[in-house]
């Protein structure tokens, strides 16, 4: 009797979805997905109606498929058209070159997002990874659609990239409000509003101003805690009731204090200025001087006048000076990126970002 090539015999199985049948070889998806092999691997039961110890095996025949309940034929469609590619020829790049065969992959947008469903669903990474490679750069998707999709499906990045990009660059027009409250509730919207109107991107455009340029250079600065402005509003940043971050000191209007700041070379009438991160601001107290000026404060804190939220790495501005020192060689400030949207998002949105079950 012929023996069965390991490499080249496929098993087959017949799965049922809606009112459709489907016949793939068995290995493909068996080794795409731990869910499928698993599947697979299942005891089967018996039919009644079979002659007794007779084997009802699930998946061999048409009258006997396996269901899949709760999903569409055009989904499922969309899966197996990536999982078994049709094979094209490649022409040759130079004459003499072998010709060879690749897959091809023949899916518009609206079947990646069937394929990133079901990879999603059924663990098929290599599925997911690519369906989002082609939504993201093939077919590009706007800030609404990140999130939709991204909360539909489990993709954070996207949630995050759809947020960022309607609370940094967004206004608030009634045309933006309605596709926003309409995709994405009110709730969600009131958040980015909220956002929004803390990072000055809400409202009508407004006309240019001069950039804010830091240079490069880093100089130990010392000041009176009144020339702590801040950036957005130029108000006094730190409260009369302010304890220096780092020891605790309760600090007054007129008393000195250090940080390693950067000049301001362009801003308008902000020339002049340094720009220092928030958690690099010492007071002169005998114990704070034996810290480190980006002592160990991870915290944010609220301007009393425009109520900008700064992060321990975001900057603030220092108006008037009464000493500054260049800094030569690795300082104590830090050259993290000061990303005050970021920490709004995270803020309001954290726990949504957080709850993703599944992130690649």
């Amino acid at each position: 009797m012929p023996s069965r090539s390991v490499s080249f015999y496929c098993e087959t199985v017949i799965f049922k979805v809606e009112d459709t049948l489907f016949c793939v070889p068995r290995h493909g998806l068996e080794q795409a997905s731990v869910v499928f092999a698993d599947m697979f691997r299942m005891p089967t039961g018996t039919r009644e109606t079979c002659v007794a110890d007779a084997p009802y095996l699930e998946g061999t025949s048409d009258d006997s498929p396996i269901v899949l309940e709760g999903y569409k034929s055009s989904e499922f469609n969309s899966l197996l058209k990536f999982i078994y590619p049709s094979t094209i020829l490649n022409d040759p790049v130079k004459e003499g070159d072998p010709t060879t065969l690749s897959p091809s992959f023949c899916l518009d947008e609206a079947e990646w997002i069937d394929v990133l469903k079901l990879a999603t669903v059924w663990q098929i990474d290599t599925a997911r990874d690519t369906a989002i490679h082609e939504l993201s750069v093939v077919y590009g998707q706007t800030a609404i659609n990140k999130i939709v999709l991204g909360r539909k499906h489990h993709v954070a990045r996207w949630n995050e990239e759809g947020l960022s990009s309607l609370t940094t660059t967004s206004r608030a027009t009634q045309a933006l409000l309605e596709d926003l409250s309409g995709a994405l509730g009110w709730e969600t919207t009131a958040k980015i509003l909220f956002i929004q109107q803390q990072l000055g991107t809400a409202g009508p455009p407004r006309p240019p101003s001069s950039p804010l340029v830091v240079g490069e250079e880093r100089y130990l600065i010392k000041f009176q805690k009144k020339a702590v402005r801040c950036r957005a509003c130029a108000g006094a940043f730190l409260t009369p009731q302010y304890n220096c971050i780092h020891c605790g000191d309760v600090t007054y209007a007129n008393e000195g204090m250090s940080s390693v700041g950067r000049g301001i070379t362009t801003g308008g009438n902000l020339w002049g200025a340094y720009a220092v991160r928030l958690g690099s601001i010492a007071c002169t107290s005998v114990q704070c001087l034996k810290r480190e000026l980006n002592g160990g404060w991870k915290g944010s804190m609220i301007c009393p006048g425009c109520q900008l939220e700064v992060t321990r790495n975001g900057r603030v501005l220092v108006a008037f000076i009464t000493s500054a020192q260049v800094m030569i060689g690795d300082g104590a400030e830090s050259d993290e990126e000061d990303d005050h949207g970021a920490a709004l998002i995270k803020r309001y949105f954290g726990e949504e970002l957080d709850g993703v079950a599944y992130q690649r």
